[in-house]
């Protein structure tokens, strides 16, 4: 699936990340790219990779939520 720049503010928020979190910004600015708005978004994985790679500690939330999507 994919997930847009509102999506992945909502993803952010919903393991624990006020929207005003510089991480937050990071990964949308990282992921909201004229190519990914032209498909749809990014990819889901692309954003758990992203969200892994800047906030390590919250691997375990990520794949948690990536499960409850599932």
């Amino acid at each position: 699936g994919k997930i847009n720049a509102r999506e992945i503010r909502e993803a952010m928020q919903s393991i624990g990340y006020d929207e005003n979190n510089p991480n937050v910004y990071q990964v949308v600015s990282e992921l909201d790219t004229p190519m990914n708005s032209k498909t749809g978004g990014a990819s889901f994985d692309d954003f758990c990779k992203s969200v892994n790679n800047r906030i390590p500690e919250r691997e375990s939330d990520v794949k948690k939520y990536k499960f409850q999507i599932l």
